[in-house]
């Protein structure tokens, strides 16, 4: 069952906060803190949450089968673009266990009925290059690269 969570509910997304980091340590070392300690882990989350942004989660009798978490961004408009309200999807995971079974695609389809009821038209999220799980789970559920940040060292 997909539901929003309650500040109670944060331990049970720890384990996924974990996994997904460690993907991020793993291929990126120099930017990536290894574990993170739980009640700092907690802290965070609580904050997004006392922020307004959602957490939702695919509790599967108390675990966690995947979670994600979303913002509403207002964008004022300026010289050079429109304003615009979208959604973002700021964190993905789904646990090893659950992976291949549409636990991700229902997340992100339960964030879009959730943006449409706000009468939010559109979408964003940001994946690392090397995240081709996030980048297929992305463009099943409609979403296409819509801008390129590219990186480079200082003394090449």
């Amino acid at each position: 069952m997909i539901r929003s969570i309650a500040p109670a509910d944060i331990p049970l997304i720890l384990p996924l906060v974990r996994q997904v980091q460690a993907l991020h340590v793993a291929d990126m070392p120099a930017r990536y803190w290894p574990q993170q300690d739980a009640d700092a882990l907690t802290a965070f989350y609580q904050d997004r949450l006392d922020q307004g942004q959602t957490i939702l989660i695919d509790d599967r009798d108390g675990v966690a089968a995947g979670f994600a978490l979303f913002l509403v961004k207002n964008l004022p408009e300026n010289l050079f673009r429109r304003a615009e309200t979208l959604g973002h999807l700021d964190q993905i995971c789904v646990d090893k266990a659950f992976r291949r079974q549409g636990v991700g695609k229902a997340l992100i389809n339960e964030m879009i009925g959730r943006l449409r009821a706000k009468d939010i038209a559109r979408w964003s999220a940001d994946y690392w290059v090397f995240n081709t799980a996030s980048a297929a789970l992305m463009a099943s559920c409609g979403a296409t690269p819509a801008f390129h940040h590219a990186e480079g060292p200082v003394d090449p």
